[in-house]
């Protein structure tokens, strides 16, 4: 099983969260415009808010395992792995 990510794939990641984030601050943005105006958000509005969040989500925990996948294998190659904190 492949755990490493190349730098490709890690900018794909980037490049997909970054476009799930622009989308959902478009949902926002129209979000509260319509209710400053002082109008009810459309179903359809919340519904495409509700999906680009769910979106940047999963986005976004990709992201973060490819970056974690990352760190971790530049520890074991450097052998600086270990407990971030000290306890003591």
């Amino acid at each position: 099983m492949k755990l490493t990510l190349t730098d490709a794939e890690l900018r794909e990641l980037r490049l997909r969260y970054n476009a799930a984030y622009a989308a959902y601050q478009g949902c926002v943005i129209a979000i509260n415009e319509a209710i400053i105006s002082g109008q009810k958000p459309t179903p359809e509005l919340l519904e495409n808010e509700s999906k680009a969040l769910r979106e940047l989500t999963e986005a976004r925990a990709k992201l973060l395992r490819g970056l974690a996948g990352r760190a971790n294998d530049d520890d074991l190659a450097t052998g600086q792995g270990g407990p971030v904190f000290d306890a003591t």
